[in-house]
């Protein structure tokens, strides 16, 4: 007779290429003045959507959705 175990699943490997990766990209983008713009707008969208009404939400939908591609798009150099 055989004393077989079962296999113990495996914890996914840390990465630390990838972090120091992904660390270095939000440092990044935290020196651009555009992330500041964006999560200005984006709180914006959170203080200002207690209102009602379609042209409104729509409004802040347009706003939120500008902030974070402020916040997520680097800035050109020239």
């Amino acid at each position: 007779m055989t004393d077989q175990t079962p296999a113990q699943p495996q914890k996914p490997a840390f990465d630390k290429a990838r972090a120091e990766k992904d660390i270095s990209w939000i440092g990044a983008r935290l020196r651009e003045p555009s992330t500041y713009a964006g999560l200005a707008a984006v709180l914006a969208v959170f203080h200002l959507s207690t209102d009602s009404g379609l042209v409104h939400s729509l409004t802040m939908i347009g706003m939120g959705i500008g902030g974070l591609i402020s916040f997520v798009l680097p800035e050109q150099t020239s």
